[in-house]
């Protein structure tokens, strides 16, 4: 029998990832309103991030995406989307740390720390659901 919590996680995690589906696309396509709200170190970040970086960013976005719809379908293969997802969001936020002091502080400060932080604690707690689905059987 499915969990009543699976395609409850599953639904909320799609809407959440969707969000980020979103602001990727506003990035990528450097959408005037949400490049407004950037600061000046962060729309710079953007332009000059290098082609390993915007692909470990779009694999973070839409692995997580791709990863939901695939646990509201109970695939396994969620549990592979999702870990992709967490390759790309941990070498996103790497590579945002690993940048001179400066430019890092102006990229990283409190808010967007605490935000990287939590899409690192969300992709491992969607990665590890899905990991504990498919190991109870839940997940075909």
């Amino acid at each position: 029998m499915t969990p009543w919590h699976l395609k409850v996680v599953g639904w909320l995690s799609l809407l959440w990832n969707l969000v980020g589906g979103a602001i990727y696309v506003a990035s990528r396509l450097e959408i005037a309103t949400y490049t407004a709200a950037l600061s000046s170190a962060q729309a710079a970040w953007f332009e000059t991030m290098p082609i390993w970086v915007a692909v470990a960013y779009a694999l973070g976005v839409w692995g997580a995406v791709v990863g939901s719809i695939l646990l509201i379908a109970r695939s396994r293969l969620a549990v592979l989307a999702f870990v992709l997802s967490l390759i790309g969001v941990l070498v996103t936020t790497g590579y945002s740390l690993s940048l001179p002091t400066g430019d890092a502080a102006a990229i990283t400060s409190p808010t967007p720390l605490a935000f990287s932080s939590l899409l690192i604690v969300i992709s491992a707690a969607l990665w590890l659901y899905a990991r504990a689905m498919a190991a109870r059987g839940h997940l075909r």
